[in-house]
């Protein structure tokens, strides 16, 4: 198959010729997480292309561009890493110091649902659960 038998396969479906090739290149999975974005619909409409270098005058152009899920972009946001990178000359090592970047940032958040399970995924919350439900329901 070639890439305009893809093309002709996925642009009626709604595709650019830029997702496409933005897919192909990463194999339809998140460059960051490696998720596979077509595995399912709720992977499917994870799929984003996030900008590895947010604030460029070739913002658009392919060597910029990495196909990512809705997590990874949102830990990624607009940052650029303390390490310098240049996507256009070396890009599998500017995808690799992003992916840095969101695994510290994907930590941090575990954490702070670690934190949120341990308090309201146990028997005492469930008793108490039901308490604040009452106290809620009786001031309306």
């Amino acid at each position: 198959m070639k890439r305009d038998d893809v093309l002709q396969m996925l642009m009626p479906r709604g595709w650019s010729a830029q997702q496409v090739d933005v897919g192909i290149r990463a194999n339809f999975c998140c460059e960051y997480c490696e998720r596979d974005l077509i595995s399912s619909v709720n992977d499917y409409d994870a799929w984003q292309v996030d900008h590895i270098l947010p604030r460029t005058d070739e913002r658009e152009s392919l060597w910029n561009l990495a196909l990512s899920c809705k997590t990874c972009n949102f830990l990624k946001r607009h940052s650029i890493p303390t390490d310098p990178i240049d996507p256009k000359s070396d890009r599998s090592h500017a995808i690799s110091v992003v992916r840095e970047l969101i695994n510290e940032r994907r930590e941090r958040k575990q954490a702070q649902v670690d934190f949120l399970k341990k308090q309201f995924r146990c028997v005492e919350w469930t008793k108490m659960r039901a308490a604040i439900i009452a106290e809620i329901d009786s001031n309306r």
